[in-house]
């Protein structure tokens, strides 16, 4: 991420090149009126990016956070990458499998000529399904 300086006569002539390394090796190009600094030239995925980090930045609490993520992660108590991927996923899993229990309960115990509607899918699973049910929906939250 070089940063140059240049004139926006030499800028003018080029742009197609300028516009090109930017977007490409996203490099920053300071353009200059009479020597004085007047605009950027930058890839528009790093325009993009720097508008969410400042969206990220203007919202409550944000930097306080980040501070104390930081702290953590000097402190020896941040999650690695694996880590933090893996308990994602973990979540994303329980997620789907609740989901899918509460479909699959309430649509057996219908069939089953009770008409039952869970607000709490995973306690009526827990509590009042039959074993077999269980059974299954567990099956098909690990498959």
């Amino acid at each position: 991420m070089a940063e140059h300086v240049k004139s926006i006569t030499d800028v003018r002539k080029s742009l197609p090149k300028f516009s090109r390394s930017a977007t490409e090796r996203m490099e920053r190009y300071i353009i200059t009126q009479h020597g004085e600094p007047q605009s950027v030239l930058l890839g528009y995925k790093e325009y993009k990016g720097l508008l969410a980090a400042a969206e990220l930045l203007r919202e409550p609490n944000t930097l306080k956070k980040l501070h104390k993520g930081i702290e953590e992660i000097r402190e020896g108590r941040g999650l690695t990458f694996d880590e933090m991927e893996a308990a994602i996923e973990k979540a994303e899993s329980r997620k789907a499998a609740s989901e899918l229990a509460g479909k699959f309960v309430t649509t057996a115990i219908s069939r089953r000529g009770r008409n039952v509607k869970a607000s709490n899918p995973n306690a009526l699973l827990r509590r009042k399904a039959p074993m077999a049910i269980r059974e299954a929906v567990l099956q098909k939250a690990k498959g």
